[in-house]
């Protein structure tokens, strides 16, 4: 119906599996209609799907234009990111990279269908992370800073030890779970943290 949290937080189902298959395509599509409304966190992991070519083809050009509009909204992981990204891509990639955020501009939602757009920005809604306001699929803080401890020890970056769940650590848990052939949720599950008690450091 318009709504753009309703997008986000359907794509996040679909990407997590929660209740259904895990369907990254559908995913995408779904993060892609939120992203071009402007919703942040719907940007970022759009990038990573676009990094990673999960639901979609591997794309780093679309990668770094969704982290470079996300990181111009204010996501200092984002730009973390953005960067990286930068230095693996070709001075032509990188220039068509920069003109297709450059000229991007978001779609004006439905005010009817969203309620006060002017408090879009300031929802905190939930990503690949998973859960409202940074929860992490059942995870308890403690496990979440158990869990990026030991990712920081074995050189992926999550960020403080703080039991948060962010752009950063969800990005280490997804780097994780891909080098380890499991499950890959973004999320602390019983079997990551089983896996990264188990990894010597």
């Amino acid at each position: 119906g318009g709504n753009v949290k309703a997008m986000h937080n359907l794509a996040v189902i679909h990407a997590e599996g929660r209740g259904t298959a895990q369907d990254f395509k559908t995913a995408a599509r779904w993060f892609t209609q939120a992203a071009n409304y402007g919703l942040g966190d719907s940007q970022y992991n759009l990038a990573i799907l676009n990094e990673r070519g999960l639901g979609v083809p591997k794309d780093p050009v679309e990668a770094y234009k969704w982290l470079d509009i996300a990181a111009k909204g204010g996501d200092k992981g984002a730009a973390a990111k953005r960067d990286a990204i930068a230095t693996e891509l070709s001075p032509e990639d990188l220039a068509r990279a920069k003109v297709a955020s450059g000229t991007w501009s978001a779609k004006k939602p439905d005010p009817v269908a969203n309620g006060d757009v002017s408090s879009m920005k300031t929802w905190q809604v939930s990503s690949l992370e998973g859960g409202a306001a940074g929860a992490s699929a059942g995870a308890t803080r403690a496990e979440i800073a158990r869990a990026q401890d030991l990712l920081n020890r074995l050189g992926y970056d999550a960020g403080a030890p703080d039991g948060l769940m962010g752009p950063r650590t969800r990005d280490a848990i997804l780097e994780y779970q891909l080098s380890e052939g499991l499950e890959t949720t973004g999320t602390v599950t019983r079997e990551t943290l089983a896996q990264l008690e188990a990894t010597p450091n």
